[in-house]
């Protein structure tokens, strides 16, 4: 039995009052769901609260879910909306965890061997600075651009996700790739 039957499975029988086959779906996806929620949010202490009200939209939503894409698309959708929805309710939390960049997939090799004080602290301003850019870009461009880049999604889940069509992810991540660059060059000289 394949992924998707096996979740349409614990999804008929959830609907069937079986709450065991709602908590095998609770933790199958948690600790999945817990990662996504910790892409968005800074603030470890805040991520169970909104973990919670995740599991608690999908619970109360569950009879909505139609298939038209995987149960893991739905609830990330679900997951990333609930996420920035709870960011916009509280502005002092960042849209852009300090999570997603793992120096080791852009750092310059030559630069890693030295691994001197004076790159720590480059490394630290220009991620510092990489921050600053990313959250000026609008939230679709930066959702669009995190889906794909730091989460590996497919397209087509990313468009079924955002609700909009596959050219428009595509357009917006190509944009927001475009922005960053243009902004990150014309403010730090090394990459000239």
């Amino acid at each position: 039995m394949n992924e998707a039957n096996a979740d349409q499975l614990l999804i008929d029988r959830s609907l069937h009052g079986e709450n065991a086959a709602f908590n095998d779906l609770l933790v199958k996806y948690q600790s999945k769901l817990s990662n996504v929620v910790y892409q968005y949010i800074d603030n470890p202490d805040h991520i169970p609260d909104v973990v919670q009200e995740i599991l608690l939209k999908i619970f109360c939503n569950l009879p909505q879910y139609r298939g038209e894409s995987s149960f893991y698309t739905w609830i990330y959708r679900i997951a990333v909306n609930t996420s920035m929805n709870y960011i916009k309710k509280n502005h002092h939390l960042s849209c852009f965890s300090s999570n997603h960049i793992a120096w080791n997939d852009i750092e310059d090799t030559a630069l890693v061997e030295q691994n001197s004080p004076e790159l720590k602290v480059f490394h630290a301003e220009i991620y510092k600075y990489f921050c600053q850019q990313f959250k000026r870009l609008s939230s679709e461009l930066q959702m669009s651009l995190l889906l794909r880049e730091f989460e590996d999604l497919p397209y087509a889940d990313i468009a079924a996700a955002m609700q909009c069509p596959i050219g428009t992810v595509r357009s917006r991540i190509h944009r927001a790739k475009a922005l960053l660059m243009h902004n990150m060059k014309s403010e730090i000289r090394v990459f000239d």
